[in-house]
C-alpha cells in the first residue's frame, strides 16, 4: 500500500478577521481510503488556505486527531493507543488508512 501523497480537496466556507489576524474556516480531505498516512506528515501551504502565513491550525474530528506541525508546515495524524491504561493516549498513525471524509478546520494566520 502506498503512502498518501497530498491533501485532498479543500473547501473554504468562511473567511473573517479576528483582531489583526485572518481566520479561515472550511473542510479538507485528509485521506483517500486506500493510502496509508505518510510517516513525515502531509505538507500544507498557507496559499492552500487563502493565507500568506499560518499561525495556528485546528481540526474538528472524532476518529483521529490531527495536529499542525508549524516547524515543518505539515499535518500529523494520531489515533488512540492500542493498549488501554498506557501512559501514551495517542500514537502516530503511520500505516493507518484514513477514509476520504472531509475534516472541518479553522486556520488563523496573516494575509489573504
Amino acid at each position: 500500500m502506498s503512502e498518501l501523497a497530498a491533501l485532498g480537496p479543500i473547501t473554504i466556507e468562511k473567511k473573517t478577521v479576528w483582531g489583526n489576524k485572518r481566520v479561515v474556516i472550511g473542510t479538507m480531505v485528509l485521506g483517500d481510503g486506500s493510502s496509508t498516512w505518510p510517516s513525515g506528515g502531509l505538507a500544507i501551504t498557507p496559499e492552500e488556505l487563502g493565507l500568506d502565513a499560518i499561525e495556528f491550525l485546528l481540526f474538528e474530528t472524532k476518529e483521529q486527531a490531527y495536529w499542525y506541525d508549524s516547524d515543518n508546515a505539515k499535518i500529523d495524524a494520531f489515533v488512540p493507543a492500542a493498549v488501554p491504561g498506557e501512559a501514551v493516549i495517542m500514537t502516530a498513525s503511520i500505516g493507518a488508512v484514513p477514509s476520504a471524509n472531509a475534516v472541518r478546520f479553522m486556520a488563523v494566520g496573516y494575509g489573504g
